[in-house]
Parts: structure tokens; sequence; C-alpha cells
């Protein structure tokens, strides 16, 4: 397993001598990703998705469908369970439909807007590369 000292603690890690090219590009992108995560809720009140008027949405039918209750049951009997209770509480269910897409269309564009981000941070540190490579020549 893992060598720990009489005290139950680990040894701190050995540290390289020099850092690598991968090391120093894992840094510069950790500084110039903000470090925090937005939730998913913050993510989808950004997008200005309506929470729904009786209170289900695809999130709630998603924690119905994980229901201890449900548990065992074939996948059959949990969809016509899970039908009939939102037929008795009047959810329509094309609006489940619409917000479980309006949801991954604002978890869609969030991924685009990275991956745009992180296509100019490369774009831009090339030519900081490029540039210091041509000092260096």
């Amino acid at each position: 397993m893992f060598a720990v000292d009489k005290n139950g603690n680990r040894p701190p890690a050995a540290k390289p001598d020099s850092p690598s090219n991968e090391s120093l590009k894992t840094n510069a992108l950790e500084a110039a990703v903000p470090r925090r995560t937005p939730s998913l809720q913050s993510i989808y009140q950004d997008a200005a998705i309506k929470p729904s008027p009786l209170g289900y949405d695809i999130l709630r039918v998603a924690e119905m469908a994980d229901s201890p209750h449900l548990a065992g049951m074939s996948s059959q009997t949990k969809r016509n369970g899970l039908l009939m209770a939102l037929q008795a509480a009047g959810v329509d269910l094309n609006f489940i439909v619409a917000d479980a897409i309006s949801r991954q269309r604002a978890l869609n564009e969030y991924e685009d807007d990275l991956l745009k981000k992180l296509t100019e941070f490369e774009v831009e540190k090339a030519k900081e590369a490029g540039g210091m490579q041509a000092e260096l020549d």
C-alpha cells in the first residue's frame, strides 16, 4: 500500500528538479480558467430556464425515478409508475420534455463557450511560445 511513518503520516511527495512543459501548460491553464466551476443551477439560471408552475421539471422526474419505492422494479414498471404519478399531479409531459431539451441546450452552450475560451487561450499561448522561440533563435 502506501508508506507511512510511525505516527501514521505519509511522507511528502518528491518534487521534480525542474518543471516539465506539461506542468507549465497546466499551471498556465489553471491561471487562465476560474477555479470555481459554476453549479448546474447557476448555469440554468443564466440560461433563463423557467421553473415549472406545478413544481415538476426533468430534475424532479429524475429524483422520482431514483426513488427507493421504485427500486428493484423493471424499467417498464418504473416508467408506468412515473407516468401515472405525473398524470395524477396534472403535469404536462410536453413541458417535461421541453424542460429537458432546454436544460441540455443550456449545458451545450456553456460547454461551447468554455471550449471557445480554451481555444482562444491555446492560440494565445502558441503565439507567445512562437515569439519566445523566435527570440531564442
